[in-house]
């Protein structure tokens, strides 16, 4: 509860944060190696004469040890195709990061042709919305074509797999994960 809580005031801060004339809004996309080619989206709102800022993250992350194959599925009669998918994955981790934080000016921008060096420090909440990779599987001997959670003690006939079931299901079963996160950055402009 107390998890919450400090998120709604978070959010209702960084809103009566943003209604001064001297704030930067900024919105990203980044790419990082932990991820598909789209790692995530953030939205900073950031006070530059108190040098504070509201940052929210929503990210993906994959583990390093993803195998992304082929399906070794192949029938043509019940146009189920043949698709890919990640054997071995029981769940797709999706971190929803809240951070306050403040940035220290270590060198100031030059009139002409100038650098200026910032000190960044942030840290706040993080909920890991936690949703299961949910599969298309044909049972031996049927034409029942199911949509599950992989389980590999259920699901360990690779070749009954068809492939993924894509990123819209699995959302009712949404397990939530709260914990701590911290950011140092040194950002040069």
């Amino acid at each position: 509860m107390r998890y919450y809580l400090f998120v709604i005031i978070s959010i209702i801060y960084s809103f009566a944060f943003a209604q001064k004339n001297n704030n930067e809004l900024g919105f990203g996309v980044n790419i990082n190696s932990k991820s598909s080619f789209i790692g995530g989206f953030d939205f900073k709102i950031k006070d530059v004469y108190k040098n504070r800022f509201f940052l929210i993250e929503v990210a993906n992350i994959k583990h390093p040890n993803e195998l992304r194959v082929s399906s070794g599925f192949n029938n043509v009669n019940n146009n189920l195709g043949n698709k890919a998918f990640i054997l071995g994955k029981n769940h797709l981790l999706y971190p929803v990061r809240f951070q306050i934080g403040m940035g220290k000016s270590i060198f100031n921008k030059a009139e002409k042709n100038g650098v200026k060096l910032e000190l960044n420090l942030a840290s706040g909440i993080v909920f890991g919305l936690l949703k299961p990779y949910i599969i298309k599987y044909q049972y031996p001997n049927t034409n029942d074509v199911k949509k599950e959670a992989y389980n590999s003690l259920v699901h360990n006939d690779y070749n009954q797999i068809i492939g993924s079931a894509g990123p819209l299901y699995g959302w009712e079963n949404l397990k939530i994960r709260p914990g701590l996160n911290g950011r140092f950055s040194l950002i040069a402009e």
